[in-house]
């Protein structure tokens, strides 16, 4: 996903799927800006990346403090697609 300061916030909210190469900060750091302008919208974001991303992004979201979203009438919906590759049998 990558840093995302060229994308204005009209851009962001078209984006429905982001591809994640690796969970370094410089792979993560673009979420913030697309989780912050999806909130309070009905929207959706699917996640694609490698094992491990769903444990990442949970923790990741667990650091938030989520006081203010009561206060949304609508839901964000989170999904994480985890791609595996496995050894092939011989």
């Amino acid at each position: 996903m990558g840093d995302l300061p060229a994308l204005s916030a009209r851009d962001l909210l078209r984006v429905r799927t982001a591809g994640v190469l690796h969970m370094h900060i410089d792979r993560l750091i673009g979420f913030d800006s697309l989780r912050r302008v999806k909130i309070g919208r009905e929207a959706r974001i699917e996640l694609v990346g490698p094992a491990g991303l769903g444990e990442c992004m949970g923790h990741k979201l667990a650091d938030y403090t989520w006081d203010l979203v009561d206060r949304c009438d609508t839901e964000l919906l989170i999904t994480v697609r985890e791609l595996v590759v496995s050894e092939s049998l011989s």
